[in-house]
């Protein structure tokens, strides 16, 4: 049985330029971390050409991603001193050309609409095996299945992509922490859409601001006369996770104040300004988790009452009390109002429909639930 794992070492002093060079991660609001495959073989926009020395252990080795649109790709594997088999898989996971694969021996054939050739399975030293793609209408992968350790070298050219993206090339792969995702050309980006419709705030300090604030950039970016809420929507929506906040005094009115440079990490955790002289706060915003991975049940708490607000008018317009539970638990609410023979759903803010605040005596139709995740 041959056994596998992935082992690569680069040997030669000129190699082709990593992925991570060529086309490094944005941090954005947060730090980017890169990665890239195992022979920092990157197949650019540009013609190219090259070798590289490669040392092949008993298993499997990545050798390049051929992006889609690439023109004349051809790589060869020559001289190893022990059985290697070439491979070029498409997107779909399936082996297209190489050893055992649709194009399994020496020869041109249609695959997925593509020109492919292998030059055939050779098994005795000194080894030489190639594979060309004259147009890859799908992202490719190339990989060396090697049945035993040697040195060999890695020859390969391509002619252009045609057309080129330039952020889909690279081969390497962003990855940022917490709730941040990369965006090409802007880096590590806050959660813009929240699932769940609640976003949680932290204070993260007191008579404080983010650094970078003064009173051009509250004329010029901040948004005045907002709530906390609509300040934390403003700012989570447009995909910033800090913001800062003034509330509002008898001189003066709120301000709102998030953007790139004014929303990072590094201006709101490392260079935040403390004691200010107006009541600032930086928050921390968070999407709120309303995912159940169980089943979603209902308590009755009470009928012919509904919660403060419930009406025709203000219905949420889900026409189920299906509908109405799911969409309630998954946009963070507790409880929720349904009247049956109307088919009118609320739900809101919970203290609208707790002891306190909750509607008694209305119509028999209307009732009063609470939702709940059942694992």
């Amino acid at each position: 049985m041959r056994l596998l794992f992935i082992s690569c070492l680069l040997l030669a002093s000129t190699l082709a330029q990593t992925a991570c060079d060529a086309d490094p991660c944005l941090d954005g609001d947060d730090t980017a971390t890169c990665s890239s495959p195992d022979t920092d073989l990157v197949i650019t926009c540009d013609a190219g050409s090259g070798s590289q020395a490669v040392e092949f252990r008993y298993g499997t080795v990545e050798i390049a991603s051929i992006p889609l649109n690439a023109v004349n790709v051809e790589i060869s594997i020559e001289n190893p001193t022990a059985d290697v088999d070439v491979r070029i898989f498409g997107e779909s996971g399936d082996c297209l050309a190489g050893y055992g694969c649709v194009v399994g021996s020496d020869g041109t054939e249609v695959v997925n609409g593509m020109n492919i050739y292998f030059s055939g399975d050779d098994q005795y030293a000194p080894i030489a095996e190639t594979i060309r793609v004259d147009k890859a209408l799908e992202p490719l992968e190339l990989k060396v299945m090697a049945y035993g350790t040697s040195y060999g070298t890695i020859v390969y050219s391509w002619d252009g992509i045609e057309p080129c993206d330039p952020n889909a090339i690279t081969s390497r792969t962003c990855s940022c922490t917490g709730e941040y995702t990369y965006e090409e050309g802007y880096g590590c980006k806050g959660e813009v859409e929240c699932a769940s419709g609640v976003i949680t705030s932290t204070e993260m300090c007191q008579k404080c601001k983010c650094g970078g604030i003064n009173r051009l950039s509250i004329a010029s970016d901040g948004q005045l006369g907002l709530s906390e809420d609509e300040c934390f929507a403003e700012a989570h929506s447009n995909g910033h996770m800090y913001v800062s906040y003034r509330a509002p005094s008898a001189g003066y009115d709120s301000a709102c104040v998030y953007g790139d440079s004014y929303s990072s990490a590094d201006a709101c955790l490392t260079d935040v300004v403390s004691n200010t002289k107006w009541k600032w706060t930086v928050y921390e915003l968070l999407c709120a988790d309303s995912t159940c991975s169980g089943d979603l049940v209902e308590d009755t708490i009470c009928t012919s009452c509904k919660c403060n607000g419930a009406s025709r008018k203000t219905h949420n317009g889900y026409n189920s009390k299906e509908e109405c539970r799911h969409m309630a638990y998954h946009q963070g609410y507790t409880f929720f109002s349904w009247r049956e023979n109307k088919n009118l759903c609320w739900f809101g803010d919970d203290m609208a429909c707790d002891s306190v605040n909750y509607k008694s005596g209305v119509n028999a139709e209307w009732g009063l639930y609470r939702v709940q995740c059942q694992p």
